[in-house]
This record gives structure tokens, sequence and C-alpha cells, in this order.
């Protein structure tokens, strides 16, 4: 990752975790994984942030938000979505993550993935 990428400190910042089953994954067409996945929300004062999340490395179920101030941009508040997802065995998914930022590490509750699957 860039190095001018730093723990972001956003404004105002809400996590969410879920964990969704897939059925009838893997090469064969036949298993089953779990996916989680990491959302956040957040605001900046200012136009042109870029935000991510990323593992963090060494430890399980851990992210880092990061973000990358703007070289310029207008002094006008701005909203952001950013998600992370990996793979888990089946059964495997934590009952909470942690998110790490510019305050601090967070715990998330996983909760369900509640929307029916739609098959293409």
């Amino acid at each position: 990752m860039a190095d001018k990428f730093e723990l972001g400190n956003p404004e105002q910042v809400e996590y969410k975790a879920f964990a969704r089953r897939f059925d009838g994954a893997g090469d064969d067409g036949k298993g089953t994984e779990d996916v989680l996945c990491v959302m956040a929300t957040l605001t900046y004062p200012r136009a042109g942030w870029r935000v991510l999340l990323t593992p963090q490395e060494g430890e399980d179920a851990t992210w880092r938000l990061l973000a990358e101030e703007p070289a310029y941009g207008e002094d006008v508040r701005t909203y952001y979505t950013t998600s992370a997802s990996t793979r888990r065995a089946p059964d495997a998914v934590p009952p909470s993550v942690r998110v790490i930022d510019g305050r601090g590490t967070q715990t998330v509750p996983v909760e369900p993935w509640g929307g029916a699957a739609t098959e293409r």
C-alpha cells in the first residue's frame, strides 16, 4: 500500500460486519464457504479522500481503516463507504471483528446477512 495512507480518523465513522454462507462454492461447485464482510461509512469535512479497509497483518478478524488525505479539494463535507471481505471455512466466522482506526480499536459484532441470495 502507498506510504501516503495512514490510519483514518474521520469526523464520524460507523462499522458493520456481516457473514453470508455460499453453497455450491469451491472449484467442484459442491462445497460450502462462509464470507465475512466488513463495511465502514464515514465523513470528512473536505472532498477528495481515499479510504479503504485492509487486513491487519498477523491478526485474525482484524482490519485497519486507512485514509489518504487529498492534496487539494473543496472544503465541502463528503461521505464515503468502503468494504472488505474474506472467505472463511464453514462455521469459522468469529462473533466479532476488530477495526483499528485513528481513534483506537473498535469491536464490531458480526451479524448474519439478512438478504435472500439471487442466482444468475
